[in-house]
């Protein structure tokens, strides 16, 4: 049985067709599959209570893109977050002595990934008396993903743990934590991993966004029809392909 979602992607292309043999117009097709760069001068300032955290923006690409949020964390714990125009956050807690790592990192627009962030300590002494924070002393913080082995398979996923040895605080470059399988020992696509269905129908939508402005634009997009309908055919039978009794 084929699922809702290959309906759907069945659906934007024929009318993506449609416009193209009526001469129409339908828009122009967003696609941002890379994240936005790590903020930078990350500066914590004030004292305990009242902490200034600011940054410089991050850049993100394609235009038609750009930053939907800042997420703002310490010691590896979200505290807040604040619009895309927004470049300041201040962290009102009670904090005891003691050090304290702030990282800030941007999320985009379009397709919600999320960058590199940046990275800054301070020290609370006694009296709430804070030191460090200096925007010069702020450094990117690249995430070390190490990730345990995978889970057995059950009802057909199996699961896994990443952790990053770098506590950047980011998703960043985070390696899959579950994939489909269809017994213990195999998976379904090829090279034992398996891209989610973000990814297909994104790398979907950009074929179709590829071929606008050509002038082959119709034949390519029946042809890109005839191609996707016949892989969405094939995934689907080899998804609700009987299991082999043992």
């Amino acid at each position: 049985m084929i699922s809702k979602d290959s309906f759907f992607v069945l659906g934007i292309l024929v009318i993506t067709l449609v416009g193209f043999v009526s001469g129409e117009s339908i828009g122009t097709v967003c696609i941002d599959k890379s994240p936005p760069s790590s903020p930078t001068n990350l500066e914590v300032s004030g004292s305990v209570g009242n902490l200034l955290i600011k940054w410089d923006a991050s850049i993100d690409s394609p235009s038609c893109s750009g930053i939907a949020e800042y997420i703002i964390l310490r010691n590896g714990i979200e505290i807040g977050k604040v619009n895309g125009d927004v470049l300041s956050f201040v962290d009102n807690s009670s904090l005891g002595q003691g050090s304290y790592n702030y990282t800030v990192f941007a999320v985009d627009i379009i397709g919600k990934n999320a960058g590199s962030s940046i990275k800054n300590e301070v020290s609370v002494s006694g009296g709430g008396k804070v030191s460090g924070g200096s925007p010069h002393s702020s450094f990117e913080c690249i995430p070390d993903w190490s990730c345990g082995n995978w889970s057995e398979c059950l009802n057909g996923n199996q699961m896994r743990i990443c952790t990053d040895l770098d506590d950047c605080g980011t998703v960043y470059l985070k390696p899959e934590t579950s994939r489909e399988c269809d017994d213990e020992s195999e998976i379904l696509e090829e090279g034992m991993e398996v891209k989610n269905n973000k990814d297909f129908f994104s790398t979907i939508t950009g074929a179709v966004a590829g071929v606008m402005s050509s002038r082959y634009a119709a034949p390519s997009a029946i042809f890109i029809i005839l191609v996707i309908s016949g892989l969405i055919v094939i995934r689907t039978v080899k998804k609700n392909k009987p299991k082999k009794s043992k």
